[in-house]
């Protein structure tokens, strides 16, 4: 019998609830803020300010000690739906010795690694990134594993454009202060927006576009972090998200129809994820993480119904698969 899926987070960032076994909590106010392909910062489709709720300012350090150790680096992306605490659940049967992982999260709305660069260097406003990756006073953190999560549409700009050259230099650098802890860097590849971007519509016109475009901006990452001599996977949520569609397409139905499974991944704004989008994500990161194959996975979530969770891992599954036969950066 699957258990609910709880929280296991020890360190928080926005919207996210601590505690062994805590449900999961409803997303917060607020949303990411999106980019044209200048310079110039507007707001997403939804009209919801950038800013976001307002994250608490502290953070704990992880005890060393536990066998796998995960930080998620990241903005609402990473924080709707409470991303991290519900890998901790799920990772928490197949971990080695069923030790549950120790895991934290910095994720503020609208950021870019660009800015979580900065925080960690010190000459940014929020301290915890520092503390974590042990570049302020209290010296190294022993991590596992660091999930730096891009904003969302910077991946898929063209290497040319200021924030995308500043996305790859600062993802670099951070994986030299993840590498500095003895953690593996792991990108997790976000996913295109369901009816394309707004904003950028003649770059994102639609969703095939853009995760086209977006997994091939993260594979560019990867690659220049390998180059830099840092380990790196790439845990593709995004091409989960593109598994979902595929499968619609392939069996003559609509993803953009209303009800589809497809648009079941996202919220209202059809860029966050809703609840089943954040549970694909979740099996994807344990499946790159852990190894293991998302549909032996054990737990539920409430409001996904057994036949829809087992597609959802099933694509998880193939996404990890298709990944990880590509070659290595």
């Amino acid at each position: 019998m699957r258990g609910v899926l709880g929280a296991l987070v020890v360190a928080c960032g926005a919207g996210l609830a601590c505690g062994k076994g805590s449900p999961l909590p409803p997303p917060p106010a607020g949303g990411e803020e999106t980019f044209d392909s200048g310079t110039t910062v507007t707001h997403d489709a939804s009209g919801e300010g950038a800013d976001g709720a307002t994250p608490p300012r502290d953070a704990s350090v992880v005890d060393a000690g536990l066998p796998e150790r995960t930080l998620f680096v990241g903005n609402s992306f990473t924080y709707t739906n409470n991303l991290p605490g519900m890998y901790g659940a799920l990772a928490a049967p197949v971990a080695p010795g069923q030790v549950a992982p120790m895991v934290a999260s910095v994720a503020y709305g609208a950021y870019t690694l660009t800015q979580h660069l900065a925080d960690a260097q010190g000459t940014g406003p929020n301290p915890q990134l520092a503390t974590l990756l042990g570049t302020g006073d209290a010296g190294h953190v022993r991590w596992s594993h660091v999930l730096l999560q891009e904003q969302s549409q910077i991946p898929g700009f063209a290497l040319s454009n200021a924030q995308r050259m500043s996305s790859m230099s600062s993802t670099v650098s951070l994986s030299g202060y993840v590498a500095a802890t003895g953690a593996t860097t792991v990108l997790l590849m976000t996913w295109g927006y369901a009816k394309g971007d707004p904003t950028n519509p003649t770059i994102f016109p639609d969703y095939p576009t853009m995760q086209s475009l977006l997994t091939t901006g993260y594979e560019q990452m990867a690659q220049a972090v390998a180059t830099a001599g840092h380990a790196v996977k790439v845990a593709p949520a995004g091409l989960a998200f593109q598994a979902v569609y595929q499968r619609e397409k392939t069996m003559g139905q609509d993803p953009l129809a209303s009800g589809s499974l497809f648009l079941q991944l996202y919220g209202p704004d059809f860029i966050h994820p809703a609840v089943p989008g954040t549970f694909l994500a979740a099996c994807v990161v344990t499946a790159t993480i852990y190894g293991v194959d998302p549909t032996t996975l054990t737990g539920s979530v409430a409001g996904i119904d057994a036949a829809t969770q087992l597609v959802l891992e099933t694509a998880a599954r193939d996404a990890v698969a298709a990944q990880n036969a590509m070659p290595a950066p």
